[in-house]
């Protein structure tokens, strides 16, 4: 298993990832992060999601949910209504094997999006009629609580939400202790560096908490984009304040993370073994491809040592070989070194005709 943070929460699909989401998700992956949870906030991007999710598979992990809040355009959102599920629920039906839970979903009691009784009802509704839904398909909530920490929890306990995961969470101390009586778990950004979550975190017990970065929004600087391999600052600052080494902050929010996201374990296992194998797979194929250079090249093979190289550029003459085309050039650069119970060292290639480090592309 993979031991690296889980960011819980996420938005790969915002607007502003659209022209680098690829470097996005490199990086993440070269700050070794396990998985990246990736939510909605309307039916209109459940296609986008999916689309990541296919694209960078067993890393990228889809929740289709309605948000309590509906952007109208960038400049105008208004609260959540029963129509806006019309076109969402029989999607998150559709696509129920492929998620990893249901969201992003909550309540959002923030004036400027619920002034009045009538529009928190309507966001009561919406949320109890996605809680239903994730009952009848055994996922859990990745749940927005903003200025309604208290009704949120409440309304979950009422429909008997059991797998729950409160991102964010900006209410009392006391009544995220009312959560964790109810095995719920709450995720911490890295804007805990500049926000009350610090209360929050000294209360919460290590158990509870799970890691996120809610990217685009809640980035260690106001105004600057967010990226998930930044959740390894909210590890950082929990270690902080709890007095504990960060490597503790990270196994167990990963294990609360394979807790309350039970289908994340088979997400990762798999994510696990397609890496060995593709290594593995390439492994054999660049054999053949040595084998096959060295035919053509009608080497004296008892003349030829050992190469222990980690990586293959390091020792073949690129600019004298003729690579088949079934082999990509950028596998020559792999790191072979991760390949389990194999080294290079069983290699066989002509290190004693070229020089190593003297080779060029």
């Amino acid at each position: 298993m993979a031991a690296g943070p889980v960011d819980c929460h996420c938005h790969l699909s915002a607007p502003c990832f659209q022209p680098d989401v690829a470097a996005v998700v490199r990086a993440a992956r070269q700050a070794a992060v396990a998985a990246l949870v990736t939510v909605t906030e309307q039916a209109g991007e459940f296609r986008s999601v999916l689309e990541l999710s296919d694209r960078f598979p067993g890393f990228v992990l889809p929740c289709l949910g309605v948000h309590p809040v509906q952007e109208v355009s960038p400049e105008e959102q208004r609260s959540v209504t029963l129509k806006d599920l019309d076109a969402a629920l029989p999607l998150i039906e559709l696509y129920k094997d492929k998620l990893v839970a249901i969201g992003e979903v909550g309540l959002d009691f923030t004036p400027r999006f619920a002034s009045t009784d009538e529009q928190k009802e309507g966001q009561r509704q919406v949320l109890t009629k996605q809680v239903e839904l994730a009952r009848k398909l055994d996922l859990p909530l990745n749940v927005h609580s903003r200025s309604a920490g208290r009704p949120t929890i409440n309304l979950l306990k009422e429909q008997g939400a059991s797998k729950v995961l409160l991102h964010a969470f900006d209410g009392k101390p006391s009544v995220a202790m009312e959560g964790v009586k109810a095995g719920y778990f709450f995720s911490i950004p890295p804007s805990i560096i500049r926000s009350d979550q610090q209360k929050l975190v000294k209360v919460l017990p290590l158990e509870s908490i799970c890691l996120e970065t809610d990217s685009p929004a809640l980035g260690p600087e106001k105004q600057v984009r967010n990226e998930p391999k930044n959740v390894y600052i909210a590890a950082e600052y929990i270690a902080k304040i709890k007095g504990i080494p960060v490597e503790e902050v990270i196994e167990v929010t990963t294990q609360n993370a394979l807790k309350v996201f039970p289908k994340l374990r088979n997400f990762l296992q798999e994510n696990e073994f397609e890496k060995v194998t593709g290594l593995a797979e390439r492994f054999v194929v660049l054999l053949f491809a040595f084998y096959m250079e060295l035919k053509r090249r009608n080497w004296d093979q008892r003349k030829v040592t050992g190469c222990h190289s980690t990586s293959l550029s390091q020792c073949f003459p690129f600019q004298q070989v003729v690579i088949p085309p079934f082999v990509p050039q950028s596998w020559f650069s792999m790191d072979m070194s991760s390949l389990p119970a194999l080294s290079t060292s069983h290699l066989f290639c002509p290190c004693n005709a070229v020089s190593h480090g003297t080779v060029k592309k």
